[in-house]
């Protein structure tokens, strides 16, 4: 064989090898095509998700996709305790001061209407984010504000004494009805799951400010015993919950950053206690020193701690403001109602104002939020700080 032949023979044979081994690969591709498109019809006969292939956009999350309603956080709802609360400042102060109930009132119709609005936002979260609600009501933390529900209910029973104490009665027992289960749930949750020391924060106490909050109309409606045992069983908690809360902070695990406005929720108990006790005895006992003592002293300490605590960025925690500011100006007013002195006076004057001041403030900053679309947000896509929230474009 010449050795002309014998290149074009093994040309050749390099041919055939070639074209075999693109035959195998066209095979192989076309058993792989056809393997998952059977995997494919079978996944979508039973339902199942179907994989797809990951584009470099798949890896960033899709802000055209998602909705603001999926991340509407149950926090929200302590706003309508800021302002239902602020309502009973200025109807005690009417009461004291003699002016008109129109204010009272108007901040009254204003807490309602935001209850209205922000339940049926939440209502709809419900229908629409299932699995989104599931997993806040599961979570150790978010789950203390469910009972925030329960207390705007509470909060206008109290409001509608003595005008109106029908209605007054019926968001009592509403409230009685919701507070009853939710407690103990809330009470299963914290002693039968494995909590974590380091999960536990201030908001811990808002379910029982509920508890507190219920002996409020009972003691004004006349019911006397159910105020006593939910009164009784209220203090009982706080002073464990409280008791557990600094243990952490003072010898264990510092609060996170995120929580150290939460520190303002601890001044609701003794308030609300303060205000529970006077609406059954009607009159300033020894106890009522006492627990009035305590609302002022935890006050002060908190003053104290306001460098560090106001570092903390605007968020939905600023929210825990605004109700234990409301309990303390009320404490102040009873405290004026019994001893009617000027200090007493001045001293009703600037916790009503300073109530008034805190609510006004942290409802503005929670509204350039919205405006600035950094809320209704991922976490992680939060602002982190109050620089940031400066150079935010709106």
């Amino acid at each position: 064989m010449s050795k002309k032949q014998k290149q074009q023979s093994t040309s050749e044979t390099s041919t055939t090898e070639e074209s075999s081994h693109h035959s195998d690969v066209e095979l192989n591709k076309r058993k792989s095509s056809e393997s998952m498109s059977s995997e494919k019809q079978r996944k979508m006969k039973k339902g199942e998700p179907v994989a797809r292939k990951v584009k470099n956009a798949d890896l960033q999350p899709n802000k055209q996709s998602r909705h603001w309603l999926q991340f509407f956080p149950v926090p929200f709802i302590a706003m309508v305790m800021g302002i239902g609360g602020l309502a009973l400042v200025f109807k005690k102060y009417a009461t004291l001061f003699d002016i008109s109930d129109t204010y009272y009132l108007t901040i009254l119709y204003i807490a309602i209407g935001t209850f209205v609005i922000i339940t049926l936002i939440y209502i709809a979260k419900v229908i629409k984010f299932k699995k989104a609600v599931i997993a806040e009501f599961n979570h150790p933390i978010r789950l203390n504000f469910f009972p925030a529900f329960n207390i705007s209910i509470l909060l206008f029973s109290i409001a509608f004494i003595p005008d109106h104490e029908t209605v007054a009665e019926v968001l009592m027992w509403i409230g009685v009805a919701g507070q009853i289960p939710l407690t103990m749930f809330t009470l299963r949750k914290w002693m039968m799951l494995p909590f974590r020391r380091e999960i536990f924060n201030p908001t811990a106490i808002i379910p029982i400010v509920s508890l507190l909050l219920v002996a409020v109309p009972m003691g004004r409606l006349r019911y006397v015993e159910g105020a006593w045992l939910f009164l009784s069983f209220g203090l009982f908690w706080w002073i464990l919950m409280v008791v557990s809360l600094f243990v952490r902070i003072m010898w264990e695990e510092k609060l996170p950053k995120k929580f150290l406005p939460a520190l303002y929720i601890t001044i609701a108990p003794p308030a609300i206690g303060l205000i529970a006790y006077q609406a059954i005895q009607h009159d300033w006992t020894d106890i009522s020193r006492l627990l009035f003592g305590i609302t002022v002293a935890d006050f002060a300490v908190l003053l104290a701690l306001s460098f560090d605590i106001f570092q903390m960025h605007p968020c939905t925690t600023y929210l825990a403001y605004t109700f234990p500011m409301d309990a303390l100006a009320i404490s102040f007013l009873e405290f004026h109602a019994y001893y009617d002195s000027t200090v007493s006076k001045i001293f009703a004057y600037i916790f009503a104002y300073l109530a008034l001041a805190t609510v006004v403030f942290v409802l503005l900053i929670l509204f350039s939020l919205i405006i600035r679309r950094i809320i209704f947000i991922p976490e992680k896509e939060k602002i982190k700080s109050w620089k940031e929230y400066f150079q935010k474009k709106k």
